[in-house]
């Protein structure tokens, strides 16, 4: 089976449908093998006893392999418990003919075996592609329907059951590669999507950058024209322009390299991009360690702090008050933003809205070690928390 891609920590959608689907071909195992327990019985007068006990293992064993494959521990085993379930209904077929005593029974309905062929297909849809999916389907089908042939004494036209047989169960097995095709389509539009937001991250996180460059370039150049203007010849004057030369000098060719942040750094980052938002927020920092952190840690995480901030702006409502917090601590940054708005349940959030699954928990969930966590409930307003933590 393919591995299945998903950001660390959370299960893709693909991989959920597939354990759904293990289950519920499990469940189908089960009921048809308490419909037809009597007909199973029955079967034994006309075949070896050997026969009979080999037949209902290989056939409906699988399904224990199903349930276990489908726990979330072990995705892996999905390929081998739906490959065992095709080998054991084709095995119980082919060893037929080696049971059969050649006696035909007379029975109104057809043998067991004619009577799930579509299960099988259905199990390997789970893993296989297609095209092998359906070439299973159509060998069980024939034949399942060659053995109701062979053993009934008034048997049907093959060249009817068999096209009947083979159309109603592709229906199902069809249904079942196009929603798996379907969930593979959304998480591949999804990783596509967060790598989207990842570039837009890291071009909006140089545009804040570049913001604060410019402000302490303004900062310092003023400072030093100014002080020039009232002391043209004092030579501490002179040493303070030759020094915002050089810091101006030394931020435009630093600031968007990718050289780590030291701990200021980081957290002057964090601020101005909060800051860019809402320039009326109230911003709560607290340093805690003299370490440096990755730029495109900082940056990611300041672009999901300034996405928050938007989505508080847009949908709290012009009343909320709103905050953050921002914690530089040895090997980790924590942002949280909150606010006391109107709130919402995260679980009722459309998937068609990216701001917080791509926006916020897409941009963090592209760094290793990022999380993104949203708390809210309607009426009690809501509570973001970004955080980062060096592996």
């Amino acid at each position: 089976m393919a591995a299945d891609s998903a950001p660390p920590g959370e299960v893709s959608t693909e991989l959920r449908m597939k354990r759904l689907f293990a289950r519920f071909v499990a469940f189908g195992y089960l009921a048809y093998f308490l419909v037809l327990a009597s007909d199973i019985a029955d079967s034994a007068r006309s075949t070896s006893a050997w026969w009979l006990p080999l037949a209902v293992v290989a056939v409906f064993a699988p399904a224990l392999g199903l349930v276990v494959a489908a726990a979330p521990e072990r995705p892996h085993r999905l390929g081998l418990a739906v490959s065992a379930a095709a080998a054991g209904f084709l095995l119980a077929v082919a060893t037929w003919p080696l049971a059969w005593d050649g006696r035909e029974v007379d029975i109104d309905h057809g043998v067991w075996l004619s009577t799930i062929p579509g299960l099988p297909a259905l199990a390997v849809a789970i893993v296989w592609p297609p095209l092998p999916t359906i070439a299973l389907l159509a060998t069980t089908i024939v034949g399942a329907q060659l053995v109701n042939a062979v053993l009934r004494v008034n048997p049907p036209n093959i060249f009817v059951e068999i096209p009947w047989s083979f159309s109603f169960t592709l229906l199902y097995t069809c249904a079942a590669l196009m929603a798996l095709r379907t969930a593979r389509l959304l998480d591949r539009t999804r990783s596509s999507a967060e790598a989207t937001a990842a570039t837009a991250s890291a071009r909006e996180a140089q545009q804040v950058e570049r913001a604060r460059i410019d402000g302490l370039t303004h900062d310092w150049v003023m400072s030093a024209l100014l002080a020039v203007g009232r002391t043209p010849d004092d030579p501490g004057v002179v040493r303070q322009a030759e020094e915002a030369i050089r810091q101006v000098e030394q931020l435009r060719s630093e600031g968007l390299s990718d050289a780590p942040f030291d701990a200021e750094a980081a957290a002057a980052h964090l601020r101005s991009a909060a800051a860019a938002v809402d320039a009326q927020l109230g911003i709560e920092l607290e340093v805690v360690s003299a370490s440096s952190y990755p730029a495109e840690v900082v940056r990611a995480m300041g672009a999901a702090l300034a996405e928050a901030l938007r989505n508080s702006l847009r949908h709290a409502g012009s009343d909320a008050d709103r905050a953050v917090a921002l914690r530089v601590e040895p090997r980790s940054l924590t942002a949280v933003v909150t606010d006391d708005g109107r709130g919402f349940d995260p679980a009722a959030v459309p998937p068609e809205r990216l701001g917080v699954s791509i926006g916020i928990q897409g941009r963090m969930r592209q760094l290793p070690g990022g999380a993104a966590a949203v708390t809210s409930a309607p009426g009690v307003g809501t509570s973001v928390r970004l955080t980062w933590q060096a592996a």
